[in-house]
């Protein structure tokens, strides 16, 4: 059984306070349980509770929310890499901070933006020995991340749009019995056009990672590189 509570109350017409507690539960996959190799019998549902609080505002020409959530995972499941089994781990905690903000400062134009800080501490088995161990960060998770667009209207047929997203430094599984490695933060660009022709005819241009900036989220896995997407839409 799970629950969830969400009151919420109305300042104004512009102003709203909110919050919710939530919990939540993950049964461990067949695989987890009875695969041959990393199988274990002996695994625990996953729990978590979440609380979260925050404000939000809207007006004509703009509109944000500010959000800080708390959550609790006990008995989370993960993978041994020491032993190369499914095991739980004892307890995860996450502390984060959202920022959300969108202008129409120009009936044109469009921008909107997003910041989410991210702290973490988790109790489990050290992935270096077979100790149990703490550590203050969370796996492939960053502490700082950032997402910017801007979208303009030029006439009622050509539309642009430019975004970059900015990521901090994370730690990821550095092997067997190794100590975590440390990612280094990137910073994308992309952009995007379409051009309407006719009502139910679409040119468009799609460009990711403009200045084909090489970065990894996971080790050892190159991400996308620069890359052009075209094509015609139709709809009938």
């Amino acid at each position: 059984n799970t629950y969830t509570f969400n009151p919420s109350f109305n300042i104004d017409n512009n102003w709203r306070v909110f919050g919710s507690i939530a919990s939540g539960f993950k049964a461990p996959s067949i695989f987890q349980v009875y695969d041959v190799f990393s199988g274990n019998k002996d695994l625990k549902p996953e729990t978590s509770t979440n609380y979260e609080m925050g404000i939000q505002q809207l007006h004509e020409k703009i509109s944000s929310r500010i959000v800080y959530f708390h959550r609790e995972i006990n008995n989370g499941i993960d993978y041994d890499y020491n032993h190369f089994r499914y095991f739980n781990f004892v307890k995860q905690t996450v502390n984060g901070f959202e920022l959300e903000v969108r202008a129409n400062p120009v009936s044109q134009l469009t921008i909107s933006f997003n910041y989410t800080l991210l702290t973490g501490e988790e109790q489990t088995q050290s992935r270096k020995n077979f100790t149990d161990t703490v550590y203050n960060y969370l796996l492939r998770r960053p502490k700082n991340s950032m997402n910017l667009n801007a979208g303009y209207q030029i006439t009622n047929s050509l539309f642009i749009s430019i975004s970059a997203k900015s990521v901090s430094s994370r730690f990821d599984i550095g092997g067997y019995q190794k100590g975590d490695v440390l990612l280094d933060k990137y910073l994308l660009l992309n952009a995007y056009a379409e051009y309407k022709c006719r009502r139910n005819v679409k040119f468009f241009a799609d460009l990711q990672n403009i200045t084909g900036k090489k970065y990894f989220d996971i080790r050892g896995f190159n991400a996308a590189p620069f890359l052009i997407n075209g094509g015609i839409s139709f709809q009938l």
